[in-house]
């Protein structure tokens, strides 16, 4: 028989493993949950960088102690250090908070403190309807009239850099709506990042969520399948193919293998007369930077052509491109197979995302300052370690 708190993490496994199963919902380690016991000392959350669909009662959490967690919000220090330090006292914030068995360096989510002043279940998800809206330019006022008649009223913050500044936000922001409303919230929009379901009991969020996502995809015209992908390639797949693993081979001079994604919305998206332009908008969210960071469109296939490319990409950004699209190739991916399957699953979310978000006001892209946070931020490198290991 279970004893209460082995109940709660129960709750958390299987609440993990329905969202953790949905790639509309979250993609590769992405999303995070979280159940507090009864006493509201303990805190049962996700583990940093893990497949919330592979979370078991061996793997994918740890339990934390809350308030130690919540020390985080009382160290005014955090506030005037560099990235780099910040983040690093802020790990060891989290494993210093750890309050089980599990011997190895696994660490909580960075998204720990914001889970920690929320309600006793908390999911935050990357769903791909949201996704939609919080990267439109006009994506507010959608949500806010489209939410207008919820009870408790819908909370939007504006995009913070993710782990320690957004928890900052969130807990102000929070901290004000309950100052207004007298009253957690349980519906929070994140700016170019997600939402955050937060409520009482596991029947309540599972619901909350099931109204979220129907009532957006209802306003969505497009759809994304979950799984629709093509083993079999032609000759001509296969050409394209070739011709981008000499180019890479001739300027890097490494032999590079790349994985091979064909399905009909990928087809479909590249035969959009609007898809260069589409692709030209930067980096849209925290994990798109993370793992993809741009996307390399190639009109043609023959090798100078292809090298060009490459080389201009290498130039722009000083590194080596990982992902390439093709109108009649598909998407390739250079990285292993298991973190091709990740990246391929943020590329498609990504360009359902472009597709539906230009009708809200256009694309709400990543700034400069954006992006150089999260290309420089070593939780996010962490997190695409774990990828590829298929941690």
């Amino acid at each position: 028989m279970l004893m209460k708190e082995d109940k709660e993490l129960s709750d958390l496994i299987a609440i993990s493993n329905i969202v953790g199963c949905d790639k509309t919902l979250v993609q590769g380690g992405g999303g995070n949950t979280s159940v507090k016991t009864d006493n509201g000392s303990g805190m049962y959350i996700k583990a940093s960088g893990t497949a919330l669909g592979d979370m078991n009662f061996q793997k994918g959490w740890r339990k934390v102690k809350i308030n130690k967690v919540k020390n985080i919000f009382e160290d005014s220090q955090l506030s005037e250090m560099d990235d780099f330090n910040r983040e690093n006292r802020i790990v060891s914030y989290l494993l210093k908070a750890c309050d089980d068995d599990i011997k190895e360096n696994i660490r909580p989510s960075v998204e720990a403190p914001f889970h920690a002043i929320l309600d006793k279940y908390v999911v935050h998800l990357h769903a791909l309807s949201v996704l939609a809206l919080v990267c439109a330019k006009g994506g507010k006022e959608v949500l806010e009239q489209t939410f207008s008649n919820q009870r408790n009223p819908i909370l939007w913050i504006p995009y913070a850099n993710p782990g320690y500044s957004l928890g900052i936000e969130i807990y102000k922001y929070v901290k004000d709506y309950v100052e207004k409303h007298g009253q957690l919230p349980n519906i929070i929009f994140l700016e170019k990042h997600g939402v955050i379901i937060t409520s009482k009991s596991k029947g309540q969020i599972l619901q909350l969520i099931k109204n979220v996502i129907d009532t957006l995809n209802n306003i969505l015209t497009n759809q994304i399948a979950k799984d629709s992908l093509y083993n079999d390639f032609t000759k001509e797949h296969l050409n394209i193919r070739n011709s981008v693993e000499t180019a890479l081979y001739k300027i890097t001079g490494q032999v590079c293998l790349l994985n091979q994604f064909i399905d009909n919305y990928i087809i479909n998206f590249c035969r959009r007369k609007d898809a260069t332009k589409l692709l030209k908008s930067p980096p849209m969210t925290p994990d798109e930077m993370g793992f993809v960071e741009n996307i390399i469109w190639l009109n043609n296939y023959d090798f100078d052509s292809v090298k060009d490319k490459i080389e201009v990409a290498i130039k722009k950004n000083d590194k080596v491109p990982t992902t390439f699209m093709t109108r009649e190739g598909g998407l390739l991916i250079r990285a292993n197979k298991k973190l091709s399957v990740v990246i391929r699953d943020i590329v498609a979310g990504s360009l359902f995302v472009r597709v539906e978000a230009q009708k809200f006001g256009g694309i709400n892209s990543l700034n400069s300052q954006q992006r150089k946070f999260i290309q420089n931020w070593e939780a996010e490198k962490f997190r695409v370690q774990l990828a590829a290991k298929g941690a």
